[in-house]
């Protein structure tokens, strides 16, 4: 199994994760990603304007982007972008889109740019958010599962986002922009096949993190880009780094493999209630009793005057070690198993064994 950072593990147990899809996604179905669907549309274009064939050769040395060259043939051509786009992203309904069945399995929170339907033919009851539904949008961070269609379906081609004109116009609404703004907030976000150059993304993700500092959650990007520069979103974005993207369906398999151990391990525990997340005992005094725990010390004695908030210290340890809480410890432990009891009435060893067996026949 790959390391999988600690934030997306607590995603995963909390059902937080939301999973950012861009065209990469699609690529596996045979669609075209952004890039080669402008080529696409300026080859058919060039059949009667030639003057634009060599716009293909600076997209592939990415000298200009999709976006400049669709605002550069808007006007003159829009309607045979608009008819190609319908055309293209069409697929058959029978097509078995595994990787996207992968993903909602992972998470039943998605995010994408893709007009096409991939995630509707995955999931058995899409609930499916557009860019211009108030009602959905106000309530989208409440929603256990949903697909966020933020440019667009290519049902409505007529009204999917292709030019800088309507992406201005998108990212100025203040109900669609909140919508996406809270998740970023409230949700730690995988971005999978999606490239993080769209500018008005990376606004959003400036904009949160110049509101909140290094305060707001880190989201995730799976690349292959050895270089990623995360200093660039201030290590609010972290890069998941893969060798190749061969080795995705690899990374998602781990997270839905962690997803049902999670799920299997919520309820080996007697806790009661949920973390503290205490702050009245410092990181140190934390690290030292997890120290002894991971040197397999037989006990590890917590001492203090009466009412300075040992037990409370002592549930916050168990829960590090449940990886339910949000203390940032380093070298967690895991257990399999955790039986709390107490030992008030526990004078000799073997009452103490007697306690904790009752516990755990209970």
């Amino acid at each position: 199994m790959q390391n999988i950072v600690r934030e997306l593990k607590q995603a995963i147990e909390k059902d937080s994760l939301v999973v950012f899809c861009g065209s990469g996604t699609s690529s596996y179905l045979g669609l075209p990603n952004w890039k080669k669907l402008v080529i696409t549309i300026i080859n058919e274009i060039s059949t009667d304007a030639p003057r634009y064939m060599p716009l293909v050769e600076l997209l592939e040395k990415d000298v200009i982007t999709p976006l400049m060259v669709l605002d550069l043939l808007e006007d003159e051509y829009k309607d045979i972008i608009t008819g190609l786009l319908a055309k293209t992203l069409v697929f058959d309904k029978k097509l078995k889109c595994s990787l996207q069945e992968k993903i909602l399995a992972i998470s039943e929170k998605i995010i994408t740019t893709n007009y096409d339907k991939a995630f509707e033919n995955a999931s058995d009851i899409p609930n499916v958010i557009f860019n211009d539904g108030k009602f959905k949008l106000a309530k989208i961070s409440d929603n256990k599962s949903f697909i966020f269609k933020i440019h667009g379906d290519i049902s409505n081609p007529e009204d999917c986002i292709l030019f800088t004109r309507q992406y201005q116009k998108l990212y100025q609404d203040e109900a669609f922009l909140l919508g996406l703004k809270i998740l970023f907030i409230q949700k730690t976000v995988l971005f999978i096949g999606f490239s993080l150059n769209d500018p008005f993304i990376v606004e959003i993700i400036n904009a949160i993190t110049r509101a909140y500092d290094s305060f707001n959650r880190r989201h995730y990007f799976i690349t292959t880009d050895a270089m990623f520069n995360k200093e660039k979103f201030r290590g609010i974005v972290h890069p998941h780094l893969l060798n190749n993207y061969r080795e995705l369906e690899d990374f998602l398999d781990d997270l839905l493999k962690y997803k049902k151990e999670a799920k299997s391990f919520a309820h080996v525990h007697n806790l009661k209630g949920g973390p503290d997340n205490l702050h009245i005992w410092n990181k140190e005094q934390f690290e030292k009793i997890i120290q002894c725990i991971l040197n397999l010390r037989p006990v590890t004695v917590i001492r203090g005057l009466p009412g300075s908030g040992k037990t409370s210290l002592a549930r916050e340890i168990a829960y590090l070690c449940l990886g339910k809480s949000k203390l940032n410890i380093v070298s967690l432990p895991r257990f399999d198993y955790i039986v709390w009891f107490s030992l008030n009435d526990c004078l000799t060893p073997d009452r103490v064994l007697n306690a904790l067996f009752d516990e755990i026949g209970r």
